[in-house]
Formats: C-alpha cells, structure tokens, sequence
C-alpha cells in the first residue's frame, strides 16, 4: 500500500504504464518478455527474460521485476521504471524449480541478492531502544541488551549497500560496529555531511 501509494504521487508516465501492464500480462500468462533496461551508469542492453514475480520496495516507492535471465542463465533483479520498453513473445516458460520468493530474496533487506550474505552489528542508544526491538526489521535479527539502556542488533543480510539508507536515517543514534567497510562509508557519509553543513553555517556568518 505504501509503494502505491507513492507510485500515485509520481507525474504520470506512459512508458512505465505500458511496461507494468505488458509485464503483468506476460506474468499471468507465462510468456516471455524481451526488455530494454537501463544501468545506473546510463547505458542500456536488451534480454529476454521470464517474470516470476513483481515485488514492491516501500523504501524506494518502487516496483521490481524478478525474472529468470536467459542469457545469465539466472533469476535476477529488474527495476520497471529503468525498463524503456518490452515486446510480449509468443514463447511460454515453466517457471525454474525452487524459484520461490522467499529463497529468491533469501536474506534480502529489501530487493538486492547475494550469494555470500554478511553479518551486520548495529548498536543503538538507549534514546531510540525501545523504538528499535518494537519492531522486526528483518527476519534474522537478534537483539542484546546493552548496560545503560542500549541494544545492540545483529542481521545476516544479502547486501549492506540496501541497509545504508536505513542507518542513515537513525542518525547518531545508530553505530556500524562490523563490517568494516560499511561503517567507513557510514562514517564518511556523516563526515561529508557534516562538512556541507558547517561550509553553510560559515558562508552565512561571512554574509552576516
């Protein structure tokens, strides 16, 4: 509900609603879909590939498409509107054996896969604890308690870049704590962050 939600508020896009309808068809029917997709870095290729399930992201007020890739020979991660265009072929699929949701997304935060899932260990302050365990954010959570109020949360996720948003967002109330990588980008995002905003702070006391 929250993603169509957020797909209502959008300007309307005709591309997009041709593609969802087209994808939807060829899903009900079990047809094939030729797909032109376009890559964060701009660049674009075409691939026949079978859907076997439209999956919402709340996060990213956004719709994916999970299909097996003919030529990857594997189930991979499509977001419609970086779709350009599709054609519905004739040809039918038998979706692959065990191509359940579940073991598709395995231990995704949201929609990213991986076939070497890592640990992550959050610690938080006792400010936002109870907000914190009130909630299953993911189903391989484990939550310690802290002296002095804190908690401390460890999940085995997919991919760390999906959950980095999620961090962000608790601000200084949240500590990477492993793995190494993801707290340095962590620590480094705040970093830049802070640095805008005293260059801010410093250009209106010069104006002043």
């Amino acid at each position: 509900m929250e993603v169509a939600d957020g797909l209502v508020a959008k300007p309307e896009d005709g591309t997009w609603t041709k593609v969802f309808a087209a994808l939807t068809t060829a899903w009900s029917e079990r047809r094939k879909v030729r797909i032109r997709y376009k890559k964060e870095d701009g660049s674009a290729s075409e691939r026949v590939v079978w859907p076997l399930f439209i999956e919402p992201t709340p996060a990213a007020h956004s719709l994916y498409l999970i299909a097996y890739d003919e030529k990857k020979r594997a189930p991979r991660n499509y977001r419609i509107d970086r779709i350009s265009s599709i054609v519905v072929l004739d040809e039918r699929f038998s979706p692959p054996l065990g191509s359940s949701l579940r073991k598709l997304l395995g231990h995704a935060w949201g929609i990213w896969t991986s076939d070497h899932p890592v640990e992550v260990v959050l610690r938080f302050t006792p400010r936002v604890a109870a907000r914190v365990v009130a909630t299953t954010w993911h189903e391989s959570q484990k939550v310690r308690e802290l002296a002095g109020g804190g908690v401390e949360m460890r999940f085995v996720i997919a991919e760390p870049t999906e959950i980095r948003p999620w961090i962000l967002g608790w601000g200084k109330e949240c500590e990477v704590m492993v793995p190494a990588d993801l707290r340095d980008s962590i620590a480094a995002e705040l970093e830049d962050a802070a640095a805008a905003y005293d260059k801010r702070s410093a250009a209106r006391s010069m104006a002043g």
